[in-house]
């Protein structure tokens, strides 16, 4: 069978969609429909290329599936969790203030808790104002959360953590409690 190519086609049952479509899958692609509350008008597509002759498989994706993936995506991408990481390893050879330690968390942690939330907006068609509340929200958690497990760390035992108690500081890493210290 090999690798198939896949379009993605925007436009629902218009017919700048409906041109797009049929002309790609005439030269091999399958189509991907997005649709926003109107899965009957990519399903009318499918059906009109499908009649025309053109043998093509068609999907269907829901915009919100499509936000979903994009927001994981980047939460977890280049400009995420990878580039936290990336600043994680950078401060272990290096010594970070503030500004770095908060870039690095806002990329590493904050950066999937941020992309749950985008996730949950997208499937719930939330409006932008409680996208931005939301996201304003998964960023400042993902904070807290580096802030108590930098904590922990300092104040918890092996047992308790179900990790090497101590281990940033044997690692020489900035973390809040280096500079803060336990009374903040």
């Amino acid at each position: 069978m090999g690798n198939r190519k896949v379009a993605l086609v925007t436009g629902g049952s218009s017919g700048i969609g409906m041109g797009i479509a049929l002309e790609l899958a005439g030269k091999g692609y399958d189509i991907a429909f997005t649709y926003r509350n109107n899965a009957e008008g990519a399903s009318a597509v499918a059906a009109q290329i499908e009649a025309l002759g053109v043998a093509c498989r068609f999907y269907q994706i829901a915009v919100e599936e499509l936000e979903a993936c994009a927001a994981l995506a980047e939460g977890g991408g280049a400009r995420g969790m990878i580039y936290g990481q990336e600043l994680d390893m950078r401060y272990e050879a290096e010594p970070a203030g503030v500004a770095e330690l908060l870039a690095l968390h806002r990329h590493k942690t904050g950066a999937l808790i941020r992309a749950a939330a985008a996730m949950g907006c997208a499937a719930a068609q939330a409006p932008q104002p409680v996208r931005q509340a939301m996201d304003q929200y998964a960023a400042e958690l993902g904070l807290v959360f580096q802030i108590v497990d930098d904590i922990l760390d300092v104040t918890a035992t092996t047992e308790e953590l179900g990790k090497p108690a101590g281990s940033d500081a044997s690692n020489e890493k900035t973390t809040f409690v280096t500079l803060y210290g336990l009374e903040g």
